[in-house]
């Protein structure tokens, strides 16, 4: 493939930013974002380059259509195009390699709250604990059932799917059936130690990959540190982790005998595929009644989810989290559930008077004769005297 004089520019620009340290999937999408610009705008030397041929394309990404009535690209992808393409042209102008950045005037989007395309929901505990129960078995399940009926019956596969009934008889079976059941179960155990660390560190995909077995420190206060050239905000960071899961870990490392600068997970650059997978076999819905879904991120939301229903407090929740402000923890990783406002709604305190029926009988009975005795006083204390009369003749 030939490479224009632009492109190549684009690949020393990366070269230059993977020396900053930046990760691989960071500059991976940041070659194939600004290739697409120059690419899309018919620029192929730097003398090519127009600033209302570039304006006009960002403008373009930010059309909304008159049928779904969305733009083109989500306010983030239009923030990534501006960024990446913005940088490399500052890198350029730097380099003397262009006057001005052609991008400089042109729009950004600004508000992302009215623009998102993704609505997430947090996985719920029950759902947490059958994703990672499937993670661990479904390896070796999916072997049984493919030497027990064979890999080319696919109308079987269908019509007998693994699911939650089966999937622990299935991977029992696959002992009987072959010597290599250490792989699928090494397999199904790093599966489900990565879904625990998302959903109980709050760990990000791109930081649980490049995890390295040195960065973890076991014994009574376990935790990991972060490296600050694979976290979003740029910051290193120590996060605790659960003393089962650490104990978990610990094993795992020692188990396969994980050098101290070796990945602790041999996981690829996205793991959706798995994920969606596993959610299938687990009966997990992938989409709600109200139209959000649940990917592999969900998971940090489900942390976030979890450190509220425990009560812990928004600062600390924050803080684990690493958030730039608490509005970002309350206000998007925080999902409450139904289930969750009825609880609270039911703690509220009585500020009404105690009904009669909640009260036991001889309180029933001394509440109905103070009653009583209160409005005879007030009689008397107004009666006339034929009224007084009538009365006492009445009781005699």
């Amino acid at each position: 493939m030939t490479y224009s004089e632009l492109e190549r520019a684009v690949d020393q620009y990366i070269n230059h930013r993977k020396a900053e340290g930046l990760a691989k999937s960071t500059t991976d999408d940041m070659r194939y974002r600004i290739r697409k610009f120059v690419r899309e705008c018919g620029f192929g030397t730097f003398a090519d380059i127009d600033e209302q041929t570039a304006i006009n394309w960002f403008v373009s990404i930010a059309q909304v259509d008159p049928i779904t009535k969305r733009p083109a690209l989500s306010a983030n992808s239009r923030k990534l195009y501006s960024v990446y393409v913005g940088g490399f042209f500052e890198w350029a102008v730097f380099q003397g390699l262009i006057a001005t950045n052609p991008c400089a005037r042109a729009p950004r989007p600004k508000k992302f709250k009215k623009d998102r395309r993704k609505f997430r929901r947090a996985m719920t505990e029950n759902e947490l604990e059958k994703l990672i129960l499937v993670a661990r078995l479904r390896p070796m399940a999916e072997y049984s059932k493919m030497r027990i009926i064979g890999s080319r019956n696919q109308e079987y596969w269908k019509a007998n799917p693994i699911n939650l009934a089966n999937i622990e008889s299935l991977a029992e079976d696959c002992e009987l059936l072959t010597k290599d059941v250490e792989k699928m179960r090494v397999d199904g155990l790093k599966w489900s130690l990565a879904y625990r660390m998302l959903a109980l560190v709050g760990v990000r995909w791109e930081e649980l990959r490049t995890l390295t077995a040195g960065q973890f420190t076991f014994g009574d206060e376990p935790e990991v540190a972060l490296k600050s050239s694979f976290t979003k905000n740029g910051n290193s960071d120590r996060l605790p982790l659960p003393q089962d899961l650490a104990t978990d870990l610990q094993a795992w490392i020692v188990e396969q005998a994980i050098a101290a600068d070796a990945p602790i997970f041999s996981l690829p650059n996205k793991g959706m595929k798995r994920f969606l997978r596993d959610i299938e076999v687990a009966g997990i819905a992938r989409y709600d009644s109200q139209g959000r879904s649940i990917d592999i991120h969900c998971l940090r939301y489900s942390f976030g989810t979890l450190l509220a229903k425990k009560n812990i407090h928004v600062s600390v929740a924050q803080r684990l989290m690493r958030h730039s402000t608490p509005g970002l923890t309350l206000g998007i990783y925080s999902q409450a559930e139904s289930i969750d406002t009825r609880s609270a709604s039911d703690r509220l305190p009585n500020l009404g008077y105690e009904p009669a029926a909640a009260r036991t009988a001889s309180e029933a009975t001394k509440a109905t004769e103070d009653h009583k005795s209160k409005l005879l006083k007030k009689l008397l204390a107004n009666a006339d005297a034929e009224t007084l009369r009538a009365l006492l003749a009445e009781t005699l």
